[in-house]
């Protein structure tokens, strides 16, 4: 992005010693239970765990009271930090990653627990805003909402949460208006990079104490970090202008609360997102073919049919920048086609909830959600897109994978809970949750001349509909999937209070899945076969399931408890469509159980607060990349692709440890620490049947064995992929008070990660890193301004990784290095009223 044309620009985006544990409670040493990460500033002498009220078991609860690993991002750690989105985040939570593969494919994880395939339409961490599932990655964008706090909870929490909620969920709290006077605040940002911020809210009790409305609004626009080397990656009309990872985004957000009794409240809630983000930045590292003209990787040769011997895979570092190969013509560094684009689109969310609380042990509320995307995006997937592609002798200029692209969601959401809490030794909770989803995946490949801004083919993605042409093109719509979902679910909490010190808590959740999928990229039968059939092909199934949880917590003091707990979290299932093989058509839930123990404590008269905890997670039945088969079980011909799908292949074992620590010294000066240690294993058993099949391996860099009815590669032991087996940050404030009204602060704050490997073989990984951030501010009055600086040193790292093998036919192999940002910087100045 640059100059004044950013706004038109769209925008890129390890065993644990349970002995060791028993040892530190009884020492009575630092105990607790992984949360409490960035926590706002308390007075000396406030426990600030008492500071924060969380709703991490969907009631409001004092976060050192929930017997839950959670960590909290408050919304003025996000404004002062220059906190943009789940990323950042992430750098600063431990036990908690995300990556942006691409802006349409995001994946959260927690504790060592990630999507292995990563196209899934449903994650293992669920985000939910004030109560709405946000069930598509591209639904994630809080960065310009007005946020109150984001709950990372960790562990399962399907049997409150529901589906998907297998490692963990995500649970962010926006704004709401005051009752009783007006507020407001104007800001802005300026950057390096172009970054230029401009949001306001403002909150008028339109009758004190009885109604009241928030309206905010906020735009945002960055050009990126990483300089694209395209010749034409300045050209006016290009998608991806400037460098790559920038972002043109809009937001608008107004919330209405009414009460018109002391125990009525009714609340309700629109968020609405325009975004246009640019292709990320990275590169391609492959085996020669589509993907690349030459081959790039550096380990285990094979010989083709035509007895050509080239590399098959990388094994080792992947270096952050292209390092180019005896003569390559392709340009220094990262060269994407200014055509591509990463996403673009709107996305809404709409909450309705009334809530009756009257005097008494009671209380009932019910709430409505809708949520919607429709969105676009355009990838450009090979090493060098100044190079045309040529196949069959036939040059079809330069390749974009358009995955993604015209894909679209819309959910809705009913709930009703029923609240029981007589101040006596029983609590509890019931409801019931009816959810509808409607899915549209699309996916497809679109070509254009090299070196233009010449647009690819609108027909490349032709319209969908019985009877409509279905072209015959090379590259075009491959995918058109819609899948409904219709989720029934009933939950229940029962809380007993044996005595003042200890309490048993009872979750569980039923559910029931009605799932339906209709692939619409299939032909009329012969004659007809140029014409999109009448009837798309249908296929269905229904599932249901338990998840339950039980916890027991016992308070050593007023300011220490331990807690142990078991529960079992659970990811959906689903369909594949349209395969020739009928077993492979559905894939079945994956599950976990985790059993954990853990602590959370207060010492020098809650000045410091300590949490700790350690967990074992059994994971079964992954959902991960199987070779798609014939109609008799038989493998296809794997010259053109290996197909796959998804299906259930072996499991994981995970052993970690996490603490997190937040001690305020002396009234100046508050430190926080956390570290998080998952030692994330497949198990006995587990095979990759991509390696196999692909005959990528030599014996000698990787081995594979026979199997049914390929040869698969024995992976057990092995790390899982994409995820760093330690993640460590350390931060410390300074800050304190000046004059009647006026404040100041200064924090610097570190954080690092181990590598994480790319492939499930451990051959290749992204290096590990260490971060450096700092902010400072100062407040006078009304008035506030706020610096901010991100990767101080301008560290060059790889943040994610994908990996694609067999994806251009038997022997093919890429690697696709997405990189972090570099150090960023900017100012905000604020005015509140």
């Amino acid at each position: 992005m640059r100059d004044q044309v950013k706004r038109n620009k769209h925008v890129g985006v390890r065993g644990v010693s349970v002995a060791a544990l028993a040892m530190a409670m009884l020492s009575g040493s630092l105990l607790a239970s992984g949360a409490a990460a960035q926590q706002v500033a308390a007075a000396d002498g406030v426990d600030e765990g008492n500071a924060i009220v969380v709703t991490a078991r969907r009631v409001d609860e004092r976060l050192q009271d929930v017997p839950i690993a959670v960590s909290v991002i408050t919304g003025e750690d996000m404004r002062r930090q220059g906190i943009d989105d789940l990323s950042d985040i992430a750098e600063r939570t431990v036990g908690f990653s995300f990556e942006a593969i691409t802006p349409i494919v995001v994946q959260p994880a927690i504790r060592g627990q990630t999507n292995l395939r990563t196209t899934s339409p449903v994650q293992n961490v669920p985000v939910y805003l004030d109560g709405i599932y946000l069930q598509r990655g591209y639904l994630i964008d809080q960065a310009l909402l007005e946020v109150q706090r984001v709950e990372i909870i960790k562990g399962p929490q399907s049997a409150l949460y529901g589906r998907n909620a297998f490692a963990g969920a995500i649970n962010m709290t926006s704004r709401a208006p005051n009752l009783d006077e007006i507020e407001g605040q104007l800001s802005g940002t300026i950057g390096n990079y172009d970054r230029y911020d401009a949001r306001g809210y403002i909150s008028l009790p339109i009758i004190k104490g009885k109604l009241a409305i928030l309206g905010a609004i906020a735009h945002s626009q960055f050009d990126g970090t990483w300089a694209n080397a395209h010749p034409l990656a300045n050209a006016t009309n290009a998608a991806t202008r400037g460098n790559l990872g920038g972002w043109n985004k809009e937001a608008y957000q107004v919330r209405v609360i009414a009460k018109p009794t002391d125990s009525l409240t009714i609340d309700a809630e629109y968020i609405r997102t325009e975004r246009s983000i640019d292709s990320v930045p990275g590169y391609t590292l492959a085996t020669s073919g589509t993907a690349s003209s030459r081959n790039t990787l550096n380990a285990s040769p094979v010989a083709n049919a035509f007895g050509v011997t080239e590399n098959r895979l990388f094994a080792g570092e992947v270096p952050v920048l292209p390092v180019l190969v005896p003569g390559e013509t392709r340009l220094p560094g990262l060269v994407s086609d200014p055509r591509a684009y990463g996403l673009k689109g709107p996305t809404q969310v709409v909450s309705g909830k009334v809530e009756w609380a009257p005097e008494g042990p009671f209380s009932v509320m019910y709430q409505l959600g809708y949520t919607q995307a429709k969105v676009n995006a355009r990838g450009s997937p090979t090493r060098d897109p100044l190079v045309p592609l040529v196949l069959f002798g036939t040059n079809f200029g330069t390749l974009f994978d358009s995955s993604g692209n015209d894909s679209s969601f819309k959910g809705w959401s009913h709930e009703v809970r029923v609240n029981y809490d007589d101040k006596g030794p029983f609590r509890a909770m019931f409801g019931v949750n009816y959810s509808r989803t409607k899915d549209i995946d699309s996916n497809g490949s679109e070509v254009a001349p090299p070196n233009t801004l010449i647009q690819p083919d609108p027909a490349a993605f032709f319209p969908i509909g019985a009877g409509l042409p279905f072209p015959t093109a090379f590259f075009q719509r491959n995918t058109y999937l819609q899948r409904d979902e219709d989720i029934w679910s009933g939950f229940a909490f029962l809380g007993y209070k044996a005595s003042d010190a200890l309490e048993i808590t009872l979750e569980g959740r039923y559910t029931i899945e009605d799932q339906r999928i209709a692939d619409y990229l299939v032909r009329q039968a012969a004659p007809n076969n140029l014409i999109q059939a009448a009837d798309p092909t249908r296929f269905s199934r229904t599932t249901s399931y338990f998840t339950p949880r039980g916890t027991i917590t016992y308070k050593l003091s007023d300011d220490s408890m331990v807690y142990g707990s078991i529960a079992k979290g659970v990811k959906s299932g689903g369909l594949n469509g349209n395969v020739p093989l009928v077993s492979q058509r559905e894939y079945q839930n994956e599950s976990n159980w985790t059993y954990e123990i853990g602590t959370k404590n207060s010492f020098f008269d809650k000045a410091l607060t300590v949490n700790l905890a350690a967990y074992h997670t059994d994971w079964k039945n992954l959902q991960t990349n199987a070779v798609r088969l014939q109609a008799d079980g038989t493998a296809p011909n794997f010259t053109a692709i290996v197909p796959s799908l998804i299906g259930n292949i072996g499991g994981v074992k995970v052993n970690g440890v996490e603490l997190e620590a937040v001690w305020r010294v002396a009234q100046p000066v508050r430190l926080d620490f956390g570290i998080s240690y998952n030692r994330s294993r497949y198990a006995e058993g587990s095979v990759s049947q991509r390696f196999g099949a692909s005959g990528n391996c030599d014996g000698k860099v990787c081995t594979t064995i026979a199997g049914t009815p390929t040869r698969v590669l024995p992976i057990a032991g092995n790390q899982i992929e994409r995820i760093p087996e330690l993640d460590a940050r350390a931060g410390v404030t300074f800050d304190g008070k000046f004059g009647a009204s006026n404040d100041w602060y200064v924090r610097g704050d570190a954080s690092y990660q181990t590598k994480s490997y790319i492939d499930e073989a451990n051959l290749a990984w992204a290096p590990d890193r260490f971060l450096l951030n700092a902010s400072a501010g100062v407040t006078f009055g009304r008035f506030s301004f706020n610096a901010f600086i991100k990767n101080i040193a301008d560290k060059k790292y790889i943040s994610s990784s994908l990996f694609l093998i067999g994806t251009g036919g038997a022997l093919s192999a890429s690697y696709v290095p997405t990189l972090g940002e570099r150090r960023t910087f900017g100012l905000t100045g604020a005015v509140r009223f």
